[in-house]
């Protein structure tokens, strides 16, 4: 029994073997390029359909664009191969003087079972495959209106002067400069350009770089951006890292985000658990929770809420807080002022205060603070606390005012020749631990 069931197998083996090796007797290769061309203004709309399809764009300044598709396919039949070669011999594309619509996705379905295509063509014709791989390149308009709709494929175009309309998903382009803004859509896509005039873009799980650029928007997820410069930078992101070392002003709303730059205009950052290291920034307005911010030289900050963050400063301006809880405050030079409204659980150091200093204050409840002043530093200091734990020099003070009620502790008093414009320091709330240091 066991012999008649691999005699059987052998014979199915067998006859397997000769049908494919008769299908590969008679298979068809086609190696050919076409070629399409058609008259359009200069300042025309030329569109391209791209899929799975190796393309190159050139620019050249003509009213007219070409096509040169280049197939390398290997049919089942000769009979196969005469059907798609004539298809593609008698294929015309819409066009007029205002607008020309080429695409490389000339089938209307095509279905694959173990490596083998069929497809149908416009008309009701269909034809086998065995494989087929498409390659082409395309001449458009220096300055003409390009929209490019693309999907697994490699892209390489020249420099561009027109309006450019991107739609991608799981490409490697590669573009060189543009001289004007370029309206992206893409996702799973390395994205790369020169210099370009700017950007809008929607972008998801999307690598994009380009040297120095314009004004610059993005609706992006997952993704990596990383530009030499930009104008304007607008942004609302999720979990995506932006390099950028010089921008204009910033207006950047994100989640789960790192943002790094080294230069920057004024910033509006409304920020969720992510990270922003900036070297030098204007004015900054800050919304946010559960973030680090590292920032060298800044000139004002004011945070509209902040929970559970950790802010840096090596050189600050000054600092106003509207609302804050369990966020660490650490400046090491405040040029002027410091003024807290409603903190709880906070803490602040202040390293170093300069000739401009003029105000810390600080209200709320569970504060722990420092301040380190020069020596010769005439100020006021003023506090009304409940349950006060302060490390300060009062034999410095003349006059002084002190009272103490229970566990309420005030102060009223002066360091140095009173001046109506010297520096305040003022607490006011609850269990708030202050120390003042001196060099």
């Amino acid at each position: 029994m066991k012999t008649m069931k691999r005699l059987h197998f052998k014979i199915a083996a067998i006859a397997l073997l000769f049908i494919l090796s008769s299908l590969i007797a008679d298979a068809k290769d086609i190696q050919k390029t076409y070629t399409w061309k058609y008259n359009v203004s200069k300042d025309g709309s030329v569109s391209m359909e791209n899929y799975d399809c190796n393309i190159i764009v050139h620019t050249w300044d003509k009213g007219e664009t070409e096509l040169k598709l280049t197939i390398d396919a290997e049919t089942r039949t000769d009979e196969d191969a005469a059907v798609l070669d004539k298809f593609l011999q008698n294929l015309k594309f819409s066009n007029s003087q205002a607008s020309v619509a080429f695409s490389d996705r000339f089938w209307v379905s095509r279905t694959t079972i173990m490596n083998r295509s069929t497809m149908k063509l416009a008309g009701g014709e269909t034809v086998s495959l065995i494989s087929m791989e498409l390659s082409g390149e395309l001449w458009i308009p220096a300055a003409c209106r390009f929209s490019l709709n693309s999907k697994y494929s490699q892209v390489n175009m020249d420099d561009f002067a027109g309006s450019l309309i991107l739609n991608l998903y799981n490409d490697d382009f590669y573009g060189k400069s543009l001289s004007t803004p370029v309206e992206l859509n893409d996702k799973y896509s390395t994205i790369e350009f020169g210099d370009i005039k700017g950007l809008r873009a929607d972008i998801y799980n999307t690598k994009f770089n380009a040297g120095n650029s314009g004004d610059v928007s993005f609706e992006s997820k997952y993704s990596r951006v990383t530009m030499v410069s930009c104008g304007k930078l607008t942004a609302n992101s999720y979990n995506d890292k932006f390099n950028i070392p010089k921008t204009g002003d910033i207006s950047f709303t994100a989640k789960y985000t790192d943002l790094k730059t080294e230069s920057s205009g004024n910033a509006e950052l409304d920020m969720y658990n992510g990270t922003a290291v900036m070297t030098k920034i204007k004015d900054v307005k800050l919304t946010s929770k559960y973030c680090e911010y590292q920032i060298a030289d800044a000139g004002i900050c004011n945070i509209l809420s902040s929970y559970n963050d950790k802010l840096t400063f090596s050189t600050l301006n000054s600092i106003s807080i509207a609302e804050s809880k369990y966020t660490v405050y650490t400046i090491e030079f405040l040029s002027k002022s410091v003024d807290e409204k409603d903190g709880y659980n906070d803490k602040f150091t202040v390293s170093g205060t300069g000739k401009d200093f003029g105000r810390l204050a600080l209200n709320g409840k569970y504060i722990s603070s420092s301040v380190r002043l020069p020596g010769n530093t005439n100020y006021r200091f003023k506090a009304d606390v409940k349950y006060a734990d302060f490390d300060i020099d009062e034999s410095s003070f003349k006059p002084v005012v002190k009272i103490i009620e229970g566990s309420n502790v005030k102060y009223d008093a002066i360091k140095g020749t009173e001046s109506e414009k010297m520096p305040v320091i003022e607490v006011n709330g609850y269990q708030i631990s202050l120390k003042i240091l001196e060099k």
